[in-house]
């Protein structure tokens, strides 16, 4: 935007309006009004039910009058596009283009990537089915698969002495591959013996092994066509199926001898139990909790000058401690409400004496503390011992607690201050990080393959030394607050940071008197202090107060800045540009929450600059026939992008001609069939609105777990705001994707945000996805800084957690309540396909649609 173009009402609408028309689908069981019956409330925190016709007439600037009901348009005023209706529906995903963004300062990184320098073009690999079972027949949990596997093994191979153990891997799970030597006496058939091992308390014990040859034999020649499969995909001699057949077995390889040494191993992550606290990988958490730290490894494809690279990172997840139940007892109790009351003025207590706890847990002395108690303890033993001082264990054996060793399992559940502790001790600078990754790929129990004989046998070789690529620095946009205060990048010594401290927000908000004293559509702002500040007499420094009036200029509908942006993204931020930015968040809550429904944000741009949002919030369920299927799905897209699309259509009187949608949340195995199901309700709902209306769609998918890290060669901190890597080194040999870390990190290491597009109407050019995506990372209102993602995806992201609050704890599709002022109005329906249950919140209308309210 050129500094001409900043009027007062730069980025605004030609009216601002109250609300929005409902929408409603025919085959809904129940019914959503339709759009001439009724307006939609929209969002405030102060939730209401409005039925048919209701209006809430309001004044002040910016508000607008009540949206009378639509009159049927010329179908001129829908037709946005020269698409016609085959290009329109058509779902093929954009190519991967061959060349790479030129924006930007050219810089090299290293990546936690090491490329696999020899790796087998030739030789047949033969599958095996394994079954492991108890002497009951009941499976064998899959953690102590492996010691099973490893049993029958040295058997098998002093049986057969001829035969190569180390060209035999293990998957962990049931399948076994084995490279030019079919294993002898095993065919289609199979064979089923009877070992005696180990069990899970290390006494020995009878299983039985179930083993037969399955499938055709898997030509690793097949690698040599990988050139011919990645550049053309038509008539190559090797399709998508044997291309993942073929990477599993290499993987399988690659990890065969850390899997052996791994105690635990999660979603390609692998632990080993911790030898002292704080070294090798241990933290105590309290509560009888303990952090401990593995790796991950996973091999990865790519069409660069290394086809095959070994991703290698850190990885953190948190175990019970190995200890007595009676040290874990006392431990916990230490926390409970009569053990917080007794300890509160004793310092560095690290667990309760045990005569104590016998007190807390005695019901003739603790008295009505005692259900108190018993319940907080449950809640920290995962419960799995239901009932004390006796435990009850799976065979229905009551047991004496004392009697009772706890041994490592995996646990999600844990608390803000475990979770404060578990950031602070897995932080790390960015030279520790990557001298810690090259310690694991020397580590002869981890990824040092040169002491592998696994890797010898199946003819592989690694590089000892990360991955070096090319990067650039994209220049960051113009911040224009006023006339006479901008921000550059020349003036910042960091980019992607910088004060607004020497100047006043770009248009300030203004408070009318009538709205300060009747409470017409002031929208709150909490502010909740820590309890050591409390005793601090001056909690309210410049910067906090700061902070806080960014929010509340931008709810308040003001504007703290906008932005002057290079050239070629410069009509994504021109006066009257029709783009709708869109933000997509389905939130599934923290492992810890223990919820079972999961909840929708999606906020679509009003304004230009863009700092104001419509919003759509929804509550998903599967229901119990469909615990199987996709978390994933949106299955309401449709009507949420109708109502944003009609919002955008009566604010502005036009319609959006381009829809650029950043998707948060969606796995990389679930990318077909989630991105399919919501472009197609995404055309539903335009179809819907005008059978011409067809806008140019861009869908990128917005990625941030991930393990991919990226470290300058030329300093020991992170890479700058605005590096982005588009190298065909490192991304996905197939689809369109790159790396862009588009904010700066004062503390740890940064992680960039990995990015897909899988759809794209628009026909961005690479240098424009990347710049436009670099800019919106700046109109975040929050704060004066970049952040890690755009900002319609990070408002979606908060509109989706905002909605918890709104929703019954104990029955998250109750709605009742005695104030009607705090209702919620529901509307329901059911997609019988995937049996998942999806409900809109729907939000006062006190204030105007386009409010952030969630800021």
């Amino acid at each position: 935007m050129s500094l001409s173009q900043q009027s007062e009402e730069s980025g605004r609408g030609q009216q601002r309006t109250q609300t929005c028309s409902s929408l409603s689908t025919d085959d809904s069981p129940s019914a959503i009004p339709k759009i001439s019956d009724v307006s939609i409330p929209l969002t405030t925190d102060n939730v209401q039910t409005l039925t048919a016709s209701q209006t809430t007439p309001m004044g002040g600037r910016g508000r607008g009058a009540h949206l009378k009901p639509r009159t049927l348009v010329p179908h001129s005023h829908w037709k946005v596009s020269d698409l016609t209706i085959v290009q329109f529906k058509s779902n093929t995903q954009p190519s991967k283009p061959k060349e790479l963004g030129k924006i930007g300062e050219a810089i090299e990184v290293m990546v936690n990537y090491f490329p696999i320098i020899k790796y087998p073009h030739s030789g047949l690999v033969y599958q095996y089915d394994i079954q492991i079972k108890t002497k009951n027949l009941f499976k064998v949990l899959r953690e102590h698969r492996r010691v099973l596997y490893q049993c029958w093994l040295n058997e098998y191979c002093r049986t057969y002495t001829q035969i190569n153990k180390y060209k035999i891997v293990f998957d962990n799970h049931h399948i076994i591959f084995t490279i030019d030597q079919p294993l002898l006496n095993i065919d289609e058939n199979g064979i089923t013996e009877k070992i005696m091992a180990p069990n899970r308390i290390n006494h020995q014990e009878e299983y039985q092994i179930s083993i037969k040859r399955v499938g055709n034999p898997i030509d690793l020649s097949l690698l040599r066509s990988l050139d011919e499969f990645y550049n053309t995909k038509t008539n190559s001699n090797i399709n998508v199926n044997d291309v993942q057949i073929i990477q599993q077995i290499l993987s399988i390889v690659l990890h065969e001898n850390c899997s052996s040494n791994a105690t635990y191993i999660y979603n390609r992550s692998f632990f080993a139990q911790p030898i002292l606290e704080n070294k090798h990988g241990h933290w105590d958490l309290g509560l009888g909790k303990a952090l401990w730290r593995g790796f991950y490894s996973c091999l990865v494809f790519t069409n660069g000058t290394n086809r095959l690279l070994m991703n290698l990172d850190m990885s953190y997840t948190i175990f019970i401690k190995e200890q007595s139940f009676i040290d874990f007892l006392c431990e916990v109790m230490l926390h409970s409400p009569l053990g917080k009351k007794y300890y509160k003025n004793m310092q560095k207590v690290q667990k309760a004496e045990m005569e104590v706890v016998v007190e807390f847990l005695d019901q003739n002395i603790s008295g009505t503390h005692y259900h108190g108690e018993i319940e907080f303890l449950l809640n920290n033993c995962e419960r799995k011992y239901p009932t004390l001082p006796t435990l009850i264990m799976h065979n229905r054996a009551f047991v004496p607690m004392e009697f009772v060793d706890i041994q490592p399992i995996k646990v999600k559940r844990i608390t803000d201050e475990q979770r404060a502790l578990l950031c602070l001790t897995s932080s790390m600078i960015p030279s520790d990080y990557h001298q810690s990754i090259m310690e694991i790929r020397q580590n002869p129990k981890q990824q040092c393959f040169e002491q592998d004989p696994f890797i010898d046998a199946w003819n592989f070789n690694v590089d000892v030394n990360m991955l070096k690529v090319p990067a650039r620095i994209l220049p960051m946009p113009q911040i224009i607050y006023t006339k006479e205060f901008h921000v550059n990048n020349e003036q910042l010594r960091s980019p992607g940071v910088w004060s607004s401290t020497k100047t006043q927000f770009h248009r300030p908000t203004k408070f009318p008197p009538c709205e300060l004293q009747f409470g017409f559509g002031i929208i709150t702002q909490m502010i909740k202090l820590k309890e050591k500040e409390k005793e601090i007499k001056n909690q309210w420094n410049y910067s906090r107060l700061n902070n806080i009036l960014l929010k509340i200029n931008t709810k308040l509908d003001g504007d703290n800045s906008i932005l002057h942006v290079p050239d070629v993204i410069g009509e994504f931020f021109s006066h009257g540009h029709r783009y709708m930015y869109v933000g997509v968040d389905l939130s599934h809550g923290a492992p810890s929450s223990g919820r079972k429904f999961s909840t929708v944000g999606v906020v679509a741009s009003a304004d230009d600059i863009p700092n104001r949002y419509f919003k759509e919030i929804y509550i998903q369920e599967r229901l119990p026939e469909a615990r199987g299927q996709s978390r994933e799905y949106v299955v309401d897209m449709k009507q949420i992008m109708k109502s944003l699309i009609s919002q955008y259509e009566q604010h502005h009187r036009y319609p959006p001609k381009a829809i650029v949608i950043y998707r948060d949340g969606i796995a990389n195995s679930e990318f077909d069939s989630v991105f399919e199901k919501e472009l197609m309700a995404i055309r539903e709902a335009c179809v819907e609105l005008s059978s011409v209306y067809r806008p140019y769609l861009t869908y990128i998918v917005v990625n941030k777990k991930h393990h991919t890290r990226f470290f300058p060669t030329d300093s020991t901190g992170n890479v700058k705001a605005g590096t982005v890597n588009d190298s065909h080194d490192i991304t996905n040999p197939t689809t369109y994707d790159f790396f862009l870390n588009s904010h700066h990190a004062e503390k740890g290491t940064s992680r960039p945000t990995h990015y897909y597009v899988l759809y794209d109407d628009n026909k961005l050019k690479p240098d424009q996805i990347r710049m436009l995506t670099y800019a919106l990372c700046y109109t975040y209102a929050r704060c004066t800084r970049s952040i890690a993602i755009p900002a319609p995806v990070k408002y979606a992201d908060l509109l989706a957690f905002r909605a918890n609050f709104y929703i019954n704890r104990n029955d998250p599709w109750d709605t009742e309540s005695d104030s009607s002022e705090s209702n919620i109005l529901l509307n329901q329906t059911v997609n019988v396909e995937n049996m998942i249950k999806s409900k809109r919140i729907v939000l006062s209308s006190k204030l105007a649609p386009d409010c952030p309210f969630f800021l």
